[in-house]
């Protein structure tokens, strides 16, 4: 993901400089449809995905521009964390659903607990609410085999860590 953003700066670095219209529109459109739902509000702020113009004519160059900077702050800040939250539930998620060894009901109990994590990682609640939310998780995850512990508790880590 990170070979992504950086590719898309390169990308916007180039549009900025030959100010191509036609392409910056094109980028705009590609990165918000390939990384919107990763980089939560990527649209926002920008004239291309703003209906309320009227006759304003879109500034494309200035969306590069903004788009550039959400990309650069947005690697600066999962680099500086080490992880990317969202990549890893989805990793976490992943392993879960493709474990052979747990049942249907099994799969479905770890992957409540985990959206339950996930609703907690959200949250603007201080690390210790957080942690206080996260102790009845621990407990239960000593009920559980171990690769379901462990990537558990990379989650829990994560959040934490956040």
């Amino acid at each position: 993901m990170d070979e992504l953003i950086k590719d898309y700066i390169v990308q916007c670095d180039g549009v900025l400089e030959t100010k191509d219209i036609h392409k910056a529109e094109k980028l705009i459109h590609a990165i918000v449809r390939m990384l919107g739902s990763r980089i939560k509000n990527i649209d926002q702020g920008l004239d291309s995905y703003t209906s309320y113009l009227g006759n304003h004519q879109i500034d494309y160059l200035g969306d590069i521009a903004l788009l550039k900077g959400k990309l650069t702050f947005y690697l600066e800040q999962t680099q500086e964390k080490g992880f990317d939250l969202p990549a890893l539930f989805y990793e976490v998620r992943s392993s879960i659903v493709n474990d052979e060894s747990l049942s249907e009901q099994e799969m479905k109990e770890i992957l409540d607990k985990i959206d339950e994590i996930e609703a907690i990682s959200k949250s603007n609640e201080p690390k210790n609410k957080k942690w206080f939310k996260l102790r009845p998780t621990m407990e239960w995850l000593g009920t559980k085999g171990l690769t379901v512990a462990v990537n558990v508790l990379k989650l829990i880590t994560a959040v934490l860590a956040a």
